[in-house]
């Protein structure tokens, strides 16, 4: 998939007859994209979704939206979001699945990783809480799995 520029951490939906990788652009400073195909993968454009995003690692098309999990902010700290968006990748609604706060200088607390699964009119999505203490002469860091679960309207 050399169409456009992209890193790992993606994920695909399939919908409509039509493929979408969603994936970040850079690796460092990225934006999140969708980079759409045809049913013979035959490469139709990039649709730019969110700056400063990256790391959609779960999607789903359902009732005719399609669902991005992703990570927005710098790579060592951000919070984890899913938006909403119609066929036409026009936005519809943005959740915000965490909320770690600013960073502090020793103590980095951070979201990242998600997925997204829906069942019926329920919305589960599971991610990573980390946290990072700069110690004297070393660095601890703590990951925990979370889940929040979402009501569709």
């Amino acid at each position: 998939m050399d169409d456009t520029s992209s890193i790992n951490g993606a994920t695909i939906v399939f919908y409509e007859g039509t493929y979408a990788v969603v994936t970040a652009d850079h690796f460092i400073r990225s934006d999140l994209i969708a980079m759409l195909y045809d049913e013979d993968w035959n490469y139709i454009k990039t649709v730019e979704l969110q700056d400063d995003a990256q790391w959609s690692m779960g999607s789903e098309y359902n009732d005719g939206l399609i669902y991005i999990a992703y990570h927005k902010g710098p790579h060592e700290y951000g919070d984890v979001y899913v938006d909403i968006y119609d066929t036409e990748w026009d936005l519809q609604e943005t959740i915000e699945v965490t909320d770690v706060g600013e960073r502090v200088e020793d103590d980095i607390l951070f979201a990242q990783h998600p997925w997204l699964d829906i069942d019926g009119d329920k919305m589960f999505v599971i991610y990573t809480i980390g946290r990072e203490k700069i110690l004297k002469d070393s660095l601890e860091r703590t990951l925990t799995c979370m889940l929040s679960v979402y009501e569709k309207k």
